[in-house]
Parts: C-alpha cells; structure tokens; sequence
C-alpha cells in the first residue's frame, strides 16, 4: 500500500491548477481597484450580476457556491460592509432579503470580467476546442460523484 500521494492524484493536480488560477488572479488584484475584492466576493458578484434580472437570496449563494449558510452569512455581512451588495426585503416574504449589487458592486464586475477574460483566453488559447469541451465534461463528473 502507497502511502505517499502522486502527481496523478486527480485532487492535488485539481489544488495545483486551483494555486495557479489564484496566483494569476491575486496578479491583477494588487495593483488594481480590486485589491481589496476577495476570490469568493468576486465569485459572488459575477453570480448576482449574471443574474439580475431576477430574485437572488442568500440561499441561492448557498446552493450555487456550495458553501454552509455561516459562511454564506459572514460573506455577505463583509460584502455590505464594503458596499459591493445591498439586502433589501421582498414584498411577499418578511423574512427574505434579495441581494442587489451596489454601483460599486457593478464598477467591481466590470473590471473583474476584464481581467478574468484575459485568463480565460489565455488558457483557451493552450487547449483545442474538443479539449476544453473534454476537460469540462470530466470535471462536471467528477464534481457530480462528489456531490
């Protein structure tokens, strides 16, 4: 039995790349408006933009970044803080506030999509078209017999 884990350890290649991706994105985050935007904030707000259109509580940040509702909870606390969100009740339910990006909040995902696309194609760039279909297909099931 091996007890030393390998560099064909789908987790610790999956952590490698994870570094990676953070590294570069720390990169443009230091010298930027953005120094101050943590990965998971800016996760957050690419959700609610890509979504406003339409109703997003707590609960949906809960579900879409599989995160416990404490965590949720002090994220979102922190993003009010910062001003990027605002919590605002909804009519039909007392006890549901629907978070809404501030302008700050739609300044940040601006410049968060710039820079994110830049990586995106540069790592597009590296990969065949069928490849990043193959690469997504294999992550979506491996994320699914995690799950």
């Amino acid at each position: 039995m091996e007890t030393m884990r390998t560099r064909d350890d789908i987790g610790y290649e999956v952590k490698k790349l994870d570094n990676l991706f953070s590294r570069r994105i720390n990169s443009f985050t230091e010298h930027s408006d953005l120094k101050d935007v943590t990965r998971m904030h800016a996760w957050i707000i690419g959700f609610l933009y890509r979504n406003r259109n339409r109703d997003i509580f707590q609960r949906d940040v809960e579900a879409e970044f599989q995160v416990a509702r404490s965590t949720a909870t002090n994220v979102l606390q922190l993003m009010v803080r910062k001003g990027y969100i605002i919590k605002e009740p909804v009519d039909y339910d007392d006890r549901l506030k629907k978070l809404i990006l501030t302008d700050k909040g739609m300044q940040v995902e601006a410049l968060i999509q710039r820079n994110i696309g830049e990586i995106e194609a540069r790592l597009s760039s590296s990969i065949t078209a069928e490849e990043k279909a193959e690469f997504l297909r294999i992550i979506r099931k491996l994320k699914a017999s995690l799950e």
